[in-house]
């Protein structure tokens, strides 16, 4: 899977960035990089919090119940995030935070900006989240199946951001906030939601 991985980075890096239909790819190597084969978090990677469980099994990782994963280094963007997962259940939200502090809020959410991807209201989002942020930034109606992996890219280029799935453009977003550096993921708070992750990688532009 890792080569797999490698293989498809190396053939996106040959698309002209003009072109739309596949997400423009201009890192040349990851920062980091996990595809959850070995069964067990990397604890010099990641670190787990939040009030439901995160567990690495079967070759993806899955939180449920606001379970949250998150780096335990800062990454200042440019960068790219890219990732595979599918929501396991009805009404769950996945979110993938960033310049993010990981901050408690109410409701299990997480200081920071946040991209979300809801299948119960068949949406995709950009949120500012905690103190000095806006809330819901920009939004997108979106059929989300459950159980369907998507490949899920998230670039923030400083002041705006793009929200890519399966190699279109579909969201967009202008923001500078920027309370934290840490990255991570997280379900819905409701105690039978939960989404899977099959590999992650993030990349400096």
């Amino acid at each position: 899977k890792a080569f797999a991985m490698n293989l498809k980075r190396n053939l996106i890096f040959l698309i002209p960035l003009g072109v739309t239909s596949l997400a423009p790819i201009t890192a040349t190597a990851a920062e980091l990089s996990d595809d959850f084969d070995d069964g067990v978090l990397d604890p010099l990677v990641w670190t787990t919090t939040g009030g439901g469980t995160v567990v690495e099994a079967g070759g993806t990782v899955t939180t449920t119940a606001r379970g949250v994963l998150h780096t335990l280094a800062g990454f200042e963007g440019p960068l790219e995030i890219n990732l595979r997962a599918k929501l396991n259940s009805g009404s769950e939200h996945l979110k993938i935070a960033f310049r993010s502090t990981m901050e408690a809020l109410g409701f299990g959410e997480r200081r920071g900006l946040v991209a979300a991807f809801s299948n119960d209201g068949n949406a995709i989002s950009f949120q500012e989240m905690g103190d000095g942020g806006q809330g819901l930034i920009a939004a997108k109606t979106y059929p989300l199946n459950t159980n369907q992996y998507y490949d899920l890219t998230i670039r923030d280029l400083g002041s705006s951001l793009e929200l890519w799935i399966d190699g279109t453009l579909e969201l967009t977003a202008e923001t500078t906030f920027a309370p934290g550096n840490l990255v991570g993921l997280y379900s819905r708070e409701h105690g039978v939601t939960s989404s899977s992750i099959d590999s992650f990688s993030l990349a400096l532009l």
